[in-house]
């Protein structure tokens, strides 16, 4: 069954609160196949952070850190290097830097308010980040636009019907794609307890899975040059 989906962005508390004016949106007829991407890697986001800040790694100094160069004897050392140096360089100048960063995030997602209609995941909050760490530097992603991902509105026999209690809150897997925009290689930022170097841009989709990853629930899409969710309820 197709709906009507109303989006809206609040700020949370511990209890519902006020909701401003909605964008109303109806679900296209007809919503791909599930698509479970794969996680993007720490060594990934060290090179789009440099790919996109325009500056070369020392990829010699990246190699001779690693166990596997420290293990080989001095001969095996040079042509190990030679080998790990062309793949490093071919990786960095061909990355794609358009691709979204796929991020899994494991939260909950409040119970069915009936007064509003509604549900909100109350982790995609503004300050929200990812954290990464690779050759001795921590890397984090932000995106920009997480928290008008935060509110739902949809008929609560929409989430009954893909097996949802509207009386508790539900264990979720959220899955973020995030397009990297910008990177920030001025200074690191301190996020949490620690300095990073930022990567940030906006939302493409986010995906909510079941707790264990093994059934879709619903996809909010990103829908041209605004953060407007289409929400689209698998059965």
């Amino acid at each position: 069954m197709r709906c009507k989906i109303i989006f809206a962005v609040l700020a949370v508390t511990l209890v519902f609160v006020a909701v401003p004016p909605s964008f109303s949106f109806t679900i296209p007829g007809g919503y791909r196949d599930p698509d479970r991407r794969e996680v993007t890697e720490p060594h990934h986001i060290a090179m789009l952070f440099y790919r996109l800040a325009g500056y070369r790694p020392n990829f010699e100094a990246w190699v001779q850190e690693t166990e596997e160069y420290q293990r080989l004897s001095e001969l095996e050392q040079d042509y190990y290097l030679e080998e790990q140096m062309e793949y490093l360089l071919s990786y960095f100048m061909n990355i794609d830097t358009d691709r979204p960063i796929v991020v899994n995030m494991r939260t909950t997602m409040s119970a069915y308010s009936q007064q509003h209609g509604g549900f909100f995941i109350e982790a995609f909050r503004p300050d929200l980040f990812f954290s990464y760490e690779y050759m001795g530097n921590r890397f984090a992603v932000i995106p920009t636009d997480i928290d008008a991902y935060q509110w739902y509105e949809a008929a609560a026999e929409e989430l009954r019907d893909i097996g949802i209690d509207l009386t508790a809150e539900t264990e979720i897997q959220a899955q973020i794609m995030v397009i990297p925009e910008a990177a920030d290689a001025r200074e690191p930022a301190m996020l949490g307890e620690h300095h990073h170097w930022v990567i940030s841009g906006p939302v493409r989709e986010v995906q909510v899975w079941t707790a264990g990853g093994e059934s879709f629930l619903w996809a909010a899409e990103r829908v041209g040059a605004r953060a407007n969710p289409l929400l689209n309820l698998y059965r």
